[in-house]
Order: C-alpha cells, then structure tokens, then sequence
C-alpha cells in the first residue's frame, strides 16, 4: 500500500514537471512567433 502511495506521488510530480515544462515551451514558441512578427514590421 505504501509503495503505491509513493509511486502516486511520483508520477503526479513528475506530471506536474511535466506540465511546466510545456507551459514553458509554448511560452517560448508564442514568444519566438511574437518577436519574428515584431522583427517584420520593423
């Protein structure tokens, strides 16, 4: 019982790090789009 509570814990931090780091990625993309668009109009 006590090993499935660890190995829950696990996958829902690794989830969580996870999940930041697609946040971060899809920031970076938008932000990549942004200053290209920036850099046309220029």
């Amino acid at each position: 019982m006590l090993e499935l509570m660890y190995s829950c814990r696990g996958t829902s931090r690794m989830l969580r790090l996870s999940v930041k780091e697609g946040i971060l990625n899809m920031f970076k993309i938008s932000f990549k789009k942004y200053d290209s668009a920036k850099h046309r109009l220029e």
